[in-house]
């Protein structure tokens, strides 16, 4: 399973410092409509405002 972390360098090519992703995290809501998440590791995750009518777990 990757992390933001790795999935942003895989895609890009660019190293993101993680604590520069969890900042950015804090005040932008991301979007995940139609993610798989299924085997997502959301252990710790902060939920409370998230959407999630349509999620597939």
């Amino acid at each position: 399973m990757k992390t933001l972390h790795e999935m942003i360098k895989d895609l890009t090519g660019i190293d993101v410092e993680k604590n520069k992703i969890s900042k950015y995290l804090e005040y932008e809501a991301l979007d995940l409509e139609d993610a798989n998440l299924r085997w997502a590791d959301l252990q710790g995750a902060k939920l409370w405002c998230a959407d999630l009518r349509y999620a597939d777990f």
